[in-house]
């Protein structure tokens, strides 16, 4: 008994240091858990709590391309609790996104993903959350995209809407002065105009109070969306009365977005014919009816529709942005465009989609904007859906991954003077454009993942810049010099972009306003309908919108695919059966009643 009383005397005297050597052990213990539980890949040591948050400053792409010079093109960091493995190279990124694409095509399970789009959509999604419905999905708006670039009705159709919004985007931009050229508003308005038209077959006039209203909400889910990001990965910033407001201003601009685009989809249902295509919409919905393999409900149309219509109004508004700060930067690259536009103009009509294969340096310019900007310097975060190996290193299942777009577009050993604005790296000798010039860069991410929105954004953004810049022209306000300067939102904006616009070919201009007036895109004049239903079930809303000019949609005005599927089924009509293309290119069987 007298060793037990000597033991406990012991520890009664020695209780204190007992107890932080206790502590010491028990951190050091975690400490080591920690580090050995890690991917042993280098990277920068991270602090308590907020990881390497602090080293990234208000440049997080060029800090992220600084360290990967200390630590390599594969690095780790930590990003508050959260472990995240960056890819910088051109040839570690297509190495991973091309490669193995399926293995590197998984999206975090952040909280704020899964409310976007109703946690339905593709863009925030992948197949572990959605299994094989999100592949089924994905290759459905890609097939309809596709389709809206590459038959020549539906494309035409397409840049007609490109032309109507461009040309009131002059008269927006011309009609004011350099003091009330809020150029930034005007371009969001003209952007949000042209998708609206794409997605549900109209546009809004500029003063409408319900398009402002919509403007303004995806302008402010742009701002607060990156915060929604920042709490993904630290959520305890949530007690700060800042973050605090971040996320029911989140939530708050989230369900006014969704309640938007589900009134829109439905009152689109309402007003839908089968076999006649008016819009983007219009294919979903006919999709829905003619695959039933994929099994797209009504819910799926609106948050594919979400989707597209925000992802399409943010790129596409950013990215003319960045076209005009660099050409009354570059007011040299200005001028060759518009002599190349004369070229074949001569300053008496507006460039059609047939006139692009005689504009080369044009598109140059574009896709070095692209590359140059890097206007989306980081996709959106990937994550692995196995184990793997890139490089030297494995990669743990369920790693997430950030793909530093910014630093491949800038990287050495891709690119000879990779920092310098030079348009002529994207032409031949003879003065042709280089084969395939959209894969030498990063923009649009790459692989599986790759934005569906490729190719109709460079065909709409590359009609816009010849259709602009063939009746209008740039000059930099010279109280407010351009700098090549962006902030971030949702993606990447320049931090000032001051000019005067002005009307360079009045005649052609003219003209071509005044045969817009003639066939012009219909005109949404009344607000969204209230879609709630009776007791009775009914609709409340049984009158169609009302257009301006009393016009169908211009997509309503072309018969061509129900007379394309009328000669098809003749053709190949066999045994009593026949098999249908319907009108989004599905090939299925339909019993032939003669």
């Amino acid at each position: 008994m007298s060793l037990l009383f000597k033991v406990v005397e012991f520890l009664d005297d020695f209780k204190a240091e007992m107890v932080i050597s206790i502590l010491l052990l028990f951190l050091l213990r975690k400490i080591f858990s920690y580090f050995s539980s890690r991917p042993n890949i280098p990277g920068p040591f991270p602090w308590p709590v907020i990881g390497n948050a602090l080293s990234l400053g208000d440049k997080p792409q060029q800090s992220m391309q600084a360290m990967a010079k200390k630590y390599g093109n594969i690095y780790l960091m930590k990003l508050g609790n959260v472990d995240v493995i960056v890819l910088n190279s051109y040839k570690v990124i297509r190495d991973a996104l091309q490669r193995q694409g399926r293995v590197f095509s998984g999206r975090p399970q952040f909280n704020s993903f899964r409310q976007i789009s109703q946690g339905r959509g593709i863009v925030f999604n992948s197949e572990l959350s959605l299994g094989q419905k999100w592949t089924d999905m994905k290759r459905v708006v890609i097939k309809l995209l596709h389709r809206f670039t590459s038959k020549s009705e539906t494309r035409g159709l397409l840049c007609r809407h490109v032309r109507t919004e461009t040309l009131h985007l002059v008269k927006e931009l011309c009609g004011k002065s350099k003091e009330e050229n809020a150029a930034e508003n005007i371009i969001q308005v003209g952007v949000a105009n042209l998708v609206c038209a794409m997605m549900f077959g109209h546009r809004y006039e500029y003063s409408n109070k319900e398009f402002q209203d919509l403007v303004s909400l995806n302008r402010e889910f742009g701002k607060v969306i990156g915060s929604g990001s920042q709490i993904d990965v630290m959520p305890w910033i949530k007690v700060i009365p800042k973050f605090a407001n971040v996320v029911k201003t989140f939530d708050f601009l989230n369900n006014r977005t969704n309640n938007w685009m589900i009134a829109r989809s439905k009152e689109h249902r309402q007003t839908y014919v089968h076999g006649v295509v008016r819009d983007v919409v219009d294919t979903y919905i006919a999709e829905s009816i003619d695959n039933p393999k994929v099994n797209m409900t009504e819910e799926d149309v609106i948050a594919l529709t979400t989707d597209v219509f925000g992802a399409g109004q943010d790129t596409l508004s950013t990215i003319i942005q960045w076209i005009f700060l660099y050409l009354i930067y570059f007011t040299d690259h200005q001028q060759k465009i518009k002599d190349e536009l004369d070229r074949t103009l001569r300053g008496r009509r507006l460039p059609t989609i047939d006139d692009r294969h005689n504009f080369p340096f044009t598109e140059a310019v574009l896709h070095e904007i692209f590359r140059h900007s890097s206007f989306t310097p980081s996709t959106i975060p990937h994550s692995t859906t196995e184990p793997t190996t890139l490089g030297q290193y494995h990669i743990p299942e369920n790693s997430i991954i950030f793909v530093n777009q910014y630093a491949a577009n800038r990287d050495d050993g891709a690119w000879e003077n990779a920092d310098d604005f030079d348009p002529y790296r994207f032409l031949n000798s003879d003065g042709s454009l280089v084969h395939k010039p959209h894969e030498r860069y990063l923009s649009f991410s790459t692989g599986i993942r790759k934005c569906p929105g490729d190719e109709i954004s460079r065909l709409l953004l590359m009609h816009f810049m010849a259709t602009f810049f063939s009746v209008a022209e740039l000059e930099p306000d010279s109280d407010h010099p351009p700098e090549l300067e962006g902030v971030y939102n949702l993606s990447m904006r320049p931090k000032q972009l001051k000019f005067t616009a002005k009307i360079r070919h009045p005649q052609v201009y003219a003209n071509a306003f005044s045969h817009l007036e003639k066939v012009a895109v219909p005109v949404r004049e009344n607000p969204t309908l209230n879609l709630d239903k009776t007791q009775n079930g009914e609709s409340k809303a049984n009158n169609k919108p009302t257009y301006k000019l009393g016009l169908e949609s211009e997509f309503s005005d072309n018969d061509f695919e129900a007379l394309e599927k009328v000669h098809r089924a003749v053709r190949r009509r066999k045994n009593g059966k026949m098999p249908l293309d319907d009108i989004n290119g599905n090939e299925i069987y339909k019993l032939y009643i003669k």
